[in-house]
């Protein structure tokens, strides 16, 4: 068992344990009974912080606060129109489809995996910055924040670590449209700005780094499905791909494009460190018109001779580039899906006080009610479909 396994057990142990410690400060708030839950743990931390900051900066979070409006909208129709992509393409069309997976610390089929602590480091991250900035948003508008705190999403234990701060409610709903889309957008937009700033960090510092110090020798087989084309053409996992057709691959990208170019039935010739295979491509599963080689690869690479480093250091680069990359794309991805317009998430909080504006109460909650349900199923079937795929 892998260590990254062993950390996320010890933790739901651990967190467990803190959990029935502490029940008596716990609020629970139970889904699906005692099987799918959520425990808050009321504080206080970070309230004068919030304040602090509504206080210090009023002009430019007012700023902020509009241009959240302007993307939270503008997330939420793309998410909106991604998820009717995706129900399409998994339940209609009958194609496999990367689309929303439930984000875990453990390989699961149909899960999105990250490594736990990337997972750890990753969600507090982005739970944090995403609360904090609806607390900082309310406070701008005079809207009284009760509380903060973390919470735990359980699942029979508690799993996913969150964190949350409570505005109040009454005093929020009296405010105008444009102030309550302010703090509902806040959290939303500011872990997509965090998206964005990672992304940054990564291509501008993390990727001219990482050119400096390794070149690409061609592209690792880690494993070869069982009776594929690779696996009867005698390739072999730890094998180095190093060209096709004689032309020089050095990296997976470079590999793909090559296989774009062919088509199932054709031959392909490929160099190795260890032999050349003839490898008769077949067709792929969920696209009979794409080649299918059968293979699980990932790029190899080596220190540049000219670079004198100690290994930890090396090591410590990789690291720090790969949690760069998570933190990307988690703050991204969730970032986006909070802007779904279903019910009690960002967005759909977003759509009810929008549609509030223009309509009256019963038919904005009508009209509110029947778009949640719909995104609701679709949410459902994808989800199910990620873990028990329709084709």
């Amino acid at each position: 068992m892998q260590i990254e396994t062993i950390a996320a057990f010890l933790f739901i142990i651990l967190l467990s344990v803190f959990l029935y410690n502490e029940r008596k400060k716990l609020t629970i708030q139970q889904v699906l009974g005692p099987f799918l839950y959520v425990a808050m743990f009321r504080t206080k931390l970070g309230l004068a912080k919030m304040d602090a900051w509504a206080k210090k900066h009023p002009r430019l979070l007012s700023w902020l606060a509009s241009a959240g409006i302007l993307i939270g909208f503008l997330g939420m129709i793309i998410v909106g129109f991604e998820m009717i992509r995706i129900f399409v393409k998994m339940v209609i069309v009958r194609e496999a489809v990367a689309g929303v997976g439930v984000v875990l610390p453990f390989q699961v089929k149909g899960g999105f995996y990250v490594p736990f602590f990337f997972w750890i480091i990753s969600i507090f991250f982005i739970a944090v910055v995403h609360e904090f900035s609806h607390g900082v948003i309310a406070r701008l508008h005079k809207v009284p924040v009760k509380s903060s705190g973390f919470a735990f999403l359980g699942v029979l234990a508690p799993v996913v670590p969150l964190a949350f701060v409570e505005p109040d409610e009454k005093v929020l709903s009296k405010k105008t449209t444009k102030q309550q889309l302010g703090v509902f957008a806040a959290g939303p937009f500011t872990n997509i700005v965090f998206g964005f700033v990672f992304l940054a960090i990564l291509l501008l510092v993390f990727g001219p780094i990482s050119q400096a110090i390794y070149e690409p020798i061609g592209v690792n087989i880690v494993s070869v499905d069982a009776g594929s084309p690779a696996e009867a053409s005698g390739l072999t996992p730890g094998e180095l791909i190093t060209s096709i057709d004689g032309i020089r691959v050095q990296t997976t990208q470079n590999l793909s494009s090559l296989l774009k170019e062919k088509k199932p039935g054709e031959k392909l010739l490929l160099g190795t460190n260890v032999s050349t295979h003839t490898l008769l491509l077949g067709a792929h599963p969920d696209d009979p018109n794409t080649a299918y080689m059968g293979v699980k690869l990932e790029d190899e690479a080596r220190v540049r001779e000219r670079v004198n480093a100690p290994p930890w250091a090396l090591s410590a680069f990789e690291w720090l580039s790969v949690l760069v990359f998570y933190l990307y794309l988690l703050n991204l991805g969730i970032g986006l899906f909070n802007l779904l317009p279903l019910g009690p998430v960002d967005g759909g909080r977003m759509l009810l006080v929008g549609l509030g504006h223009y309509f009256t109460k019963e038919k904005a909650e009508r009209i509110w009610g029947r778009v949640s349900l719909f995104y609701l199923i679709l949410l459902l079937v994808i989800i199910i479909g990620s873990f028990f795929p329709f084709h």
